[in-house]
């Protein structure tokens, strides 16, 4: 698998790119990397799905993933053309903070333009 975090905008957008198949050996890390920059302050996550194949199941039991999710400091979860089982669970999950889009190019709008509302990207 292919999976990396990346900087977007430092210190403001996160990216990850999720490809091939997704395990729980794979997941845990991305997770804990995300949460390790949370620590510096809000941020807000673009998530690339279009690569991604399948998702183990015990990816959606994961208990860093509502620490992730919830932890004080997150802001946006973008999500880019994601399978539709695994939105149908991050939605469940999510409490309003998150949107689906189709390309990388609305979804970074979207995250730009959320961090920053009074200024157009």
């Amino acid at each position: 698998m292919g999976s990396r975090v990346y900087w977007i905008v430092p210190d403001s957008i996160l990216g990850l790119e999720l490809s091939g198949d997704l395990t729980v050996d794979d997941m845990r890390p991305l997770i804990w990397q995300s949460i390790d920059a949370l620590r510096q302050g809000p941020l807000s996550f673009m998530l690339d799905c279009a690569s991604l194949a399948t998702v183990e199941p015990d990816v959606y039991e994961l208990s860093s993933f509502s620490q992730w999710i919830y932890h004080p400091n997150s802001r946006w979860f973008a999500y880019v053309a994601p399978p539709p089982f695994f939105m149908r669970v991050m939605k469940m999950r999510h409490r309003g903070s998150s949107q689906v889009f189709d390309t990388t190019d609305d979804a970074l709008y979207f995250l730009r333009r959320s961090a920053n509302p009074k200024k157009r990207p």
